[in-house]
């Protein structure tokens, strides 16, 4: 897993900050967990025997809303510093 990473996702990332706002690009990556957490949630209601099923606490739905939080809190806060910047004339 560690040279699939190594390989294909770190040039993918490069690339990605070349052609979108670094901030834009953490959100994504921010939510890439969350994304995998439904995912899991979805084979384990589906019953799927191809994978491990997963064990979901309270904890890790709490873990998952702050992250989830986090993540909505900081584009919140970007564009309301955008809208406060003043215009040069």
């Amino acid at each position: 897993m560690v040279k699939l990473e190594l390989l294909f996702l770190n040039p993918l990332m490069a690339k990605a900050l070349k052609l979108i706002q670094a901030n834009k690009v953490s959100i994504i990556i921010i939510l890439n967990p969350i994304l995998t957490f439904v995912t899991m949630g979805f084979l384990t209601w589906l019953n799927v025997d191809w994978i491990q099923h997963e064990r979901f606490t309270v904890m890790t739905i709490i873990g998952a809303s702050l992250v989830l939080a986090g993540a909505f809190l900081v584009v919140k806060r970007s564009r309301m510093k955008k809208q406060q910047l003043p215009v040069e004339v």
